[in-house]
This record gives structure tokens, C-alpha cells and sequence, in this order.
């Protein structure tokens, strides 16, 4: 990524988000608010996680998922998972990971299944845990399939059944208003 780039993006993300940019802004002709008028600002984000700078990624990501952008908050859950740009936190990734699950997000869906399922961030619950899954795994998601076996072989059939009837509910308001 370019430094004028980064320069711009770092601009945009402090102007909302209350930060302070770059001395070297003031010199910057661009618009710094192109990226975000445009539509592109998700874009560079991306760019600049990619780069590794993870604290602008993580900006970026915020000012978009305030905009409702549901990979962007998905993307703050895997930062917040990982300690990528923010210590690493597993309760706002759960929180993360929530927000964009029940926007439909199957990926999403998969994590907080997963964390669920291993007691992180959350209380452990096999049940939850394998609902989301499993609503998961229904949207073509072969790691979440896979990972629906490995928690089914940890519960007992009573609760397997009680996992199945909680992710037709999950499916049914997270999954199906979204398509």
C-alpha cells in the first residue's frame, strides 16, 4: 500500500473516529474522504490488513461496520480473536462474531459456534455452540461441517436433538430473512 494511501485512510479513519492523523496529512492534496464516499474505504482496509497495519484495519473496520457493513464486523471479531491491531479480547469477539451472525453472516456463525462450543469468551454451551454451527454448515460451509461432527461426538443424543431444534430457530432468524 502506497504511503499517501495509508496517509489518507489513516485521515479518514481519524476523522471518525476521534483520532488524531498524521502531521504529514496537512501536506496530502487528496480528498480524504474519498474512500469513504466512494465506497471504497472497506477496500482499503483490507489493503492495509493485508500490509499489516492492523490498528488502521481495525478503524477502518469499525467506521464501516457502523455503517452496517457485516463482513466488517465480522473482521473485527477475527482481530479481536487473534489480538490483530487490538489486544486480543475473546468476549468483544464473541460480541463481534453475534452482531454479524445474526445478520446472516455464516462464517460468523461458524466462530461463535466454535467459541461456544470451547468456552471462549462465553460460558461453554455444546448446545449453543453446535446450533450455530450447524445453521453454519447449512449455508455451504464445509469447515463449519466439519466442525459440527467434532462437537456432535461431545454431546449426548438429548442434546443433539435440543441443538437441532435451536438452530431451525437460529435459521429462521438469522439465516433466511438475510437471502
Amino acid at each position: 500500500m502506497a504511503r499517501q494511501a495509508v496517509l489518507r485512510l489513516v485521515a479518514v479513519a481519524a476523522f471518525f473516529v476521534g483520532a488524531a492523523g498524521p502531521p504529514a496529512m496537512a501536506q496530502d492534496s487528496g480528498d480524504p474522504l474519498k474512500a469513504y464516499r466512494d465506497g471504497k474505504l472497506f477496500d482499503q482496509g483490507q489493503e492495509a490488513y493485508r500490509d499489516g497495519y492492523f490498528e488502521l484495519a481495525f478503524r477502518v473496520f469499525l467506521i464501516e461496520a457502523a455503517r452496517g457493513n457485516v463482513e466488517a464486523r465480522y473482521r473485527i471479531g477475527l482481530m479481536y480473536a487473534n489480538g490483530e491491531g487490538v489486544p486480543r479480547d475473546d468476549e468483544d469477539a464473541v460480541l463481534s462474531f453475534r452482531q454479524a451472525a445474526e445478520k446472516g453472516h455464516a462464517r460468523a456463525q461458524a466462530h461463535l459456534g466454535t467459541m461456544y462450543f470451547e468456552g471462549e469468551g462465553v460460558t461453554e454451551d455444546f448446545v449453543t455452540g453446535y446450533a450455530w454451527v450447524s445453521v453454519a454448515a447449512a449455508q455451504n460451509l464445509d469447515a463449519a461441517r466439519k466442525a459440527k461432527e467434532i462437537i456432535a461426538k461431545a454431546m449426548s443424543r438429548s442434546q443433539i436433538a435440543r441443538a437441532e431444534e435451536l438452530s431451525r430457530d437460529f435459521r429462521a432468524r438469522y439465516v433466511l430473512p438475510f437471502r
